[in-house]
């Protein structure tokens, strides 16, 4: 698999979600030609974690036996940990090059992990202006995830003094909370 079209991608919405099938088969045709020599873009990882969220939500094909499921938890467990790994590696000097070239599909889940294996801690308060500044749409990434969002506070609070959309966010914010 060279590098894909974004829209081909699979991405995991939701347990309910009616792409689950279509994704699966995708998912199926992927593992099934996987190469484990390949050199893999946090695109390609991404569409691996996407393909984890399905199986972490036990959404299979019905016709994979346990064989096929265990074979392919296998290449799964094994992406996710490369995964894990280049994320681990991020720092102010690559996380604009990374957010630049990472597919539409994928920034929320990269932000969900920034907080959760708190790679966070790794960016500075100025590359995290920056970002805001370069990547503006990032915020609405970023605002639901709470530990990134109380380390660079006072950063997201003077951006959102300036930013065009801020009041869209605030209200989509109330909106939910009613």
């Amino acid at each position: 698999m060279n590098s894909r079209e974004e829209i081909d991608r699979i991405v995991f919405y939701s347990k309910e979600d009616g792409a689950t099938s279509h994704n699966l088969i995708k998912a199926e045709k992927l593992l099934s030609n996987f190469d484990s020599e390949q050199i893999f873009t946090f695109n390609d990882l991404f569409e691996f974690y996407n393909i984890k969220l399905h199986f972490d939500n036990d959404l299979f094909l019905t016709k994979w036996n346990k064989s096929d499921k265990e074979r392919y938890n296998q290449i799964i467990e094994k992406t996710w940990a490369t995964l894990k790994d280049r994320l681990i590696k991020i720092s102010d000097q690559n996380i604009e090059k990374i957010l630049n070239d990472l597919g539409y599909n994928y920034k929320k889940n990269f932000w969900e992990l920034i907080n959760k294996l708190s790679i966070y801690k790794n960016i500075s308060h100025s590359t995290f202006s920056d970002i805001l500044k370069d990547f503006s749409s990032q915020i609405n990434y970023v605002l639901p995830q709470k530990n990134i969002v109380q380390k660079f506070n006072t950063v997201i609070r003077d951006f959102l003094m300036t930013y065009n959309n801020s009041a869209e966010i605030l209200l989509s914010q109330f909106e939910e909370k009613k």
